[in-house]
């Protein structure tokens, strides 16, 4: 499969073109200034939020697109390298974790006030947690469905954690795979609140 709508070509021996034989698209790149302040389709923060997970969870990279993020989030993943952690405690870097993520960066991305200041673009709405699950819906439990935000927060959160509790000496090694459900879990819910920071439609799992 390629890209984020699962195409895929099909090929029978001695009836059609061989996979070389067509020329492919080559896989688009998108400027670092879009991914990192000016997102404005969803494929843009799908792509920010895998960055995120790989920055989180994965191998270090200095190179990273949100390599500014590192340190800020450095405090949460050496607290959580220790096995001597408790659950609330967990949970409690986590929410601040989101809070980084989703409000106070958000609150730094307004004052470049260049990127706002013609009307072009609007501006991104910072939303904290405790505003994020506030805002009450129905439970969502249908996948094809778009869930509501104080969904999607409590996903972020909860998968965090779980991550942090349950997979703690994966941490710094893992990669997103379409096949690892805590690694959807964080991409679908990140993805979806950077998309409400930035007036992006939301989009199902």
């Amino acid at each position: 499969t390629t890209g984020f709508t699962g195409q895929c070509t099909v090929i029978y021996p001695q009836q059609s073109q061989c996979y070389e034989c067509t020329s492919k698209a080559a896989p688009k790149v998108y400027p670092v200034c879009t991914i990192r302040s000016t997102p404005s389709t969803p494929v843009h923060c799908i792509q920010w939020a895998k960055l995120l997970f790989e920055l989180m969870f994965g191998i270090e990279d200095d190179n990273s697109v949100l390599a500014d993020l590192k340190e800020p989030l450095n405090k949460l993943r050496c607290s959580e390298n220790s096995s001597s952690v408790r659950e609330d405690e967990v949970r409690r870097e986590a929410m601040a974790i989101f809070n980084h993520l989703f409000c106070n960066d958000i609150k730094s991305q307004l004052k470049l006030t260049n990127l706002w200041a013609d009307g072009k673009r609007e501006a991104p709405v910072p939303v904290s947690f405790e505003e994020a699950v506030a805002a009450k819906s129905e439970e969502d439990t249908d996948v094809q469905a778009v869930w509501s935000i104080a969904t999607q927060a409590n996903l972020f959160v909860d998968t965090v954690s779980r991550i942090f509790s349950q997979r703690r000496e994966e941490i710094g090694t893992m990669a997103f795979s379409k096949d690892d459900k805590m690694a959807v879990d964080f991409v679908c819910a990140a993805s979806n609140l950077r998309m409400h920071n930035y007036h992006i439609p939301l989009q199902s799992r």
